[in-house]
């Protein structure tokens, strides 16, 4: 099975998420342990976890779930915790490179989470 963003694998002895790929290179990845200029070839590492990316679509109402710190300041826009709240789905990017990424607004701001950190509300939870 080929590796993807939202995977947990095992690289330096350490259970890590793959973050993103290289520009130009689907063999270089970008994990949550390393700095966030080093890319690890996906030979080098062994998956432990699948990720599975949840069925959200714009409109859709979703949670943040709880970030790792490394991984709330991997990328610079993007992961920031928030309060915990429902937030509606408009917009999302679901590339190779960097993944699925989910866009809600946060006080009228635009906030992107990675899909392995949202969770979506279904009708039957939201009272």
């Amino acid at each position: 099975m080929a590796i993807k963003v939202g995977d947990i694998v095992k690289y330096d002895n350490k259970q890590q998420r793959v973050m993103g790929f290289a520009f130009d290179n689907e063999n270089l990845l970008r994990l949550s342990h390393e700095s966030k200029s080093a890319h690890i070839n996906v030979n080098n590492v062994t998956l432990v976890e699948t990720f599975i990316k949840p069925d959200i679509k714009i409109g859709d109402f979703i949670r943040i779930l709880d970030i790792p710190g490394n991984e709330q300041t991997f990328y610079m826009d993007a992961n920031k915790p928030v309060d915990d709240d429902i937030y509606e789905v408009i917009n999302i990017l679901d590339e190779k490179r960097v993944g699925m990424v989910v866009s809600v607004l946060v006080n009228g701001e635009k906030h992107h989470y990675m899909a392995q950190y949202v969770k979506k509300v279904h009708d039957y939870d939201m009272i």
